[in-house]
């Protein structure tokens, strides 16, 4: 599990994104976010083995698309191999 707070990993995998003026006028995320930052993550799951190497991903901008568990717990499965 990864906490990035000032979406610095976000940033670096190019998964952060500016959801506009009409969204900051509703919500100021300048209050949620490390370093006055205005953007929001895209969803992602990335599940990373011991050699640095991704064995599965998954990146939806709908927040509500994610990887589900069962699907998680197959590669880590697999990952025991």
């Amino acid at each position: 599990m990864l906490s990035d707070a000032d979406q610095e990993v976000i940033k670096a995998y190019n998964l952060q994104f500016d959801p506009g003026e009409y969204y900051h006028q509703r919500r100021d995320l300048t209050l949620l976010n490390g370093g006055s930052l205005k953007t929001l993550p895209v969803p992602a799951t990335f599940i990373v083995n011991t050699n640095q190497i991704i064995e599965a991903a998954h990146v939806e901008a709908n927040y509500t698309e994610r990887m589900g568990p069962k699907e998680i717990i197959e590669v880590l499965k697999g990952m025991g191999n």
